[in-house]
């Protein structure tokens, strides 16, 4: 794991505290489309770099995933 990886975890980690303390699932689900974000960052930068690197069905996954995300909204 590198060491954006284990930053990424604690954030995770961290929202699913903040859920149990808050008890509020709107936070939780708002910080949890941000780290998302910022996890998804890394894949991104390497997939416009090398774009034949990664499959599609890894891009039908991340756009379902975030169509989910938004109706959840």
């Amino acid at each position: 794991m590198s060491r954006f990886d284990i930053i990424v975890l604690i954030g995770v980690v961290c929202v699913g505290i903040i859920w149990y303390i808050t008890n509020n699932p709107l936070v939780a689900l708002v910080m949890s489309v941000l780290i998302y974000t910022v996890a998804f960052l890394p894949t991104f930068i390497k997939t416009w770099k090398h774009p034949y690197t990664e499959s599609w069905p890894f891009y039908g996954c991340d756009v379902t995933a975030a169509i989910v995300s938004l109706v959840a909204l």
